[in-house]
């Protein structure tokens, strides 16, 4: 079926005549349908688009929000492991800081020793990122009115 036009692109959706199997269609009243009846159908399809069209945004609100979640679980995980790593070099290093080799070389000790202290300014950094993803707005009891 096409528009009155002649253009086969164009469907034809309202009035003219419809084929025999259009007839039989679900949606199509064949005795005729009147004003109100087809005020009626165009409600409830207007009703029904809107209602999907709620459903697909609250569907999208809810893709939008698991996404941050996982956004905000992936970075947790790397600082921790990342904090995981700057403790074990400490550990490392402070090994390495009690062998005799380095107790006897005060450069070498000194070196060492800064180095420590920049992983421990690190470790704290990191601990401090990873507080500010777990602390949460503080809720309000008071009413607005």
């Amino acid at each position: 079926m096409c528009a009155s036009n002649g253009n086969s692109d164009v469907p034809l959706i309202i009035g003219g005549k419809h084929s025999a199997d259009e007839e039989l269609s679900v949606g199509f009243n064949s005795k005729g349908s009147s004003k109100k009846g087809k005020k009626n159908d165009i409600v409830d399809l207007t009703s029904s688009i809107d209602k999907h069209g709620e459903s697909l945004l609250k569907v999208a609100q809810i893709a939008a929000v698991q996404q941050e979640k996982d956004r905000s679980l992936a970075r947790e995980s790397s600082i921790t492991s990342r904090i995981d790593t700057l403790r074990d070099l400490r550990r490392n290093l402070n090994i390495r800081l009690a062998s005799h080799e380095v107790s006897t070389n005060s450069a070498l000790r000194d070196v060492i020793m800064r180095e420590v202290e920049a992983i421990d300014d690190e470790i704290n950094e990191n601990l401090n990122k990873l507080k500010t993803l777990h602390d949460t707005p503080q809720k309000s009891n008071r009413s607005p009115y």
